[in-house]
């Protein structure tokens, strides 16, 4: 499995460097294409961990915790995106996840807005 941890020449990525939960984010959404919703949601909750304010890692945790039938997980992880980015957009979302991405999300992030 490749590890956006290391870069395989010795020379990988401080463990303190803010960058880390940024690729941890979309290494997450490649897994998901994938299919791989597990490891996708361990690599969305790490990148939430690396850096708590990056509020695009919390959308796409609460994408997996959609797949994975955990909608009151996702909801908060969306409330947590909001709180962090008062401007977010559902138009956003869609450009960071996908169109199908999106749609996914979508009644979660309705009822969040809703509120």
């Amino acid at each position: 499995m490749c590890d956006p941890d290391s870069s395989g020449s010795g020379g990988g990525i401080s463990p303190r460097d803010y960058r880390l939960a940024f690729w941890g984010t979309f290494y997450a959404i490649a897994l998901a294409r994938l299919g791989r919703l597990v490891d996708a949601y361990e690599q969305a909750k790490l990148a939430v961990r690396r850096d708590p304010r990056f509020y695009a890692a919390r959308l796409v945790l609460a994408f997996t915790l959609t797949q994975l039938d955990r909608s009151e997980e996702a909801i908060e992880s969306i409330r947590q995106a909001r709180r962090l980015r008062p401007k977010l957009s559902f138009a956003e979302i869609q450009l960071l996840l996908g169109r199908r991405g999106g749609n996914v999300v979508q009644p979660l992030w309705t009822a969040v807005a809703d509120r």
